[in-house]
């Protein structure tokens, strides 16, 4: 049965790996689409990269922060595993994540289990109430970008985005309305299925290994009411944000177009860039993250080479520092073995 299940799984995922890397393609092409490459690898070569030192040791101690903050949600549990250890398993988890998005948060709690006997299941609670609270982060910043920016982004998004969307809603709105009618009996259905069916489920030993998973997983995101010196937490968690807006806004300063944007504009491409990357694409969000800053860029009015290039520095630099600091960490776990 097991074997059954897998089998039908497997294709699912692949079809899922092919489609998420298919849009990142599309969406680099369209950065890039009617763009003349030469004049965007001469920008590449006229910027000044002395401004990779800076941003460089401000992304090592943005995760040196990071695995702090991580070792103040598995204390409340009972497990203090060595800050080394942690760091190389968070960066083996970048390493992971730019080949299969995701699969980083399970590849870091493995590693960790591994070298330092912490338990699996409330270790994976710990990643998930991080991911809680980047997102809760990424959604307190674009409402401040929003209220900061708007005068610039509003007639730039209305036009772009909201007027094709709404005309795309109205006329789609027999299918809506047939997809929540389907959606609704579906819940009802399972609902109803669940009812019937309810001591057979519940007296089923995967349905218990199941609900045994999920609560020590929740024992792991609990852990955030538990932290020890709250005030130090939110600090970390508030610096963490701070050096992704740096890591972005210094490298306005490689452009001689782009080094007078203001600190609001930095805001701005750092919150589109999270959300570049934080969309279920191989190689940290490629192609969703160019095409994002590209089109960010226009808003400031600085030409689309300008933010292509920028796209290139920025996302290359990134993808080159979790990929280097992450095959350096899987190398030492290695020889730990």
């Amino acid at each position: 049965m097991k074997t059954q299940v897998l089998s039908g799984y497997q294709p699912i995922k692949g079809l899922k790996f092919l489609a998420f890397i298919s849009l990142g393609f599309v969406l680099l092409y369209l950065a890039f689409k009617d763009r003349d490459l030469s004049e965007i690898f001469n920008q590449l070569k006229s910027a000044n990269y002395i401004w990779a030192i800076p941003v460089f040791f401000i992304s090592l101690f943005s995760q040196i922060i990071r695995t702090i903050r991580w070792q103040m949600l598995m204390k409340p549990l009972g497990y203090r595993p060595g800050i080394k250890n942690s760091l190389y398993a968070l960066m083996c988890g970048y390493l992971v994540n730019y080949a299969v998005p995701r699969l980083g948060e399970v590849t870091r709690c493995a590693l960790l289990n591994k070298s330092n006997n912490v338990p699996f299941k409330p270790l994976f609670g710990t990643v998930v109430t991080e991911r809680a609270i980047d997102i809760l982060c990424l959604l307190i910043l674009i409402l401040l970008v929003t209220i900061f920016e708007f005068s610039t982004i509003s007639g730039y998004c209305y036009q772009i985005i909201f007027l094709p969307l709404y005309s795309h809603f109205l006329s789609s709105l027999p299918e809506i309305t047939t997809l929540l009618a389907i959606g609704f009996i579906t819940i009802v259905l399972l609902i109803s299925i669940f009812f019937i069916f309810q001591k057979k489920i519940t007296t089923n030993s995967f349905y218990h290994r199941m609900i045994n998973f999920f609560q020590q997983i929740l024992v792991g995101i609990a852990s955030v009411s538990k932290v020890e010196k709250k005030w130090l937490f939110t600090l970390i968690t508030i610096t963490i944000w701070a050096t992704y807006f740096l890591t972005t806004y210094l490298w306005f300063f490689a452009f001689e177009e782009t080094k007078n944007l203001t600190l609001g504009a930095g805001l701005f491409f750092m919150v589109m860039g999270s959300i570049g990357k934080s969309l279920p694409i191989q190689g940290g969000g490629m192609g969703a993250y160019h095409y994002l800053i590209t089109q960010a860029v226009l808003l400031y009015g600085v030409g689309e080479v300008y933010g292509n290039a920028l796209s290139i520095i920025v996302h290359g630099f990134q993808t080159a520092f979790y990929l280097v600091l992450g095959g350096i960490s899987f190398f030492i776990i290695s020889l730990k073995k």
